[in-house]
């Protein structure tokens, strides 16, 4: 388990009414990306969902599974938090227009990973009140 998983994992109150071994938040705002095979642009997409181990992004991209990327996404701390991550799943939507990709965080810096944390802690907070948080601009 990473060091933000096990930080994450002290912070969940019911894990078993959660599929999955991290509970998933959504986000819905946009993000960058860059794949690391190629030395360019940070590409504009959307984050849908966040975890403590990966997210979910929407965007005109072409990426493969296994492939390794960087990701910046602002989550309301004044600053893009940077992470490093592979591409867990990759699917088109109809007629190519919107791609849909998993993504499994490999790489992240301490301050980032507090960050996240912070976040994520918020969310659930806010979840278990039944209370919505916006993020994004």
């Amino acid at each position: 388990m990473s060091l933000l998983g096990e930080i994450l994992s002290n912070l969940r109150w019911d894990r078993k009414a959660v599929s999955r071994s991290s509970q998933r938040f959504t986000v819905l705002t946009p993000a960058k990306i860059r794949p690391e095979r190629v030395d360019g642009e940070w590409i504009d997409c959307m984050l849908e969902n966040l975890s403590d181990g990966g997210a979910s992004i929407h965007g005109r991209l072409d990426l493969k599974r296994r492939e390794h990327i960087g990701l910046r996404m602002n989550l309301g701390f004044g600053h893009d938090i940077g992470v490093r991550a592979r591409v867990v799943y990759a699917s088109t939507g109809p007629g190519g227009t919107r791609s849909t990709y998993g993504v499994r965080f490999t790489d992240l810096a301490y301050a980032d990973c507090q960050d996240l944390v912070a976040y994520l802690a918020t969310r659930e907070s806010a979840s278990r009140q039944g209370v919505r948080i916006r993020t994004g601009p």
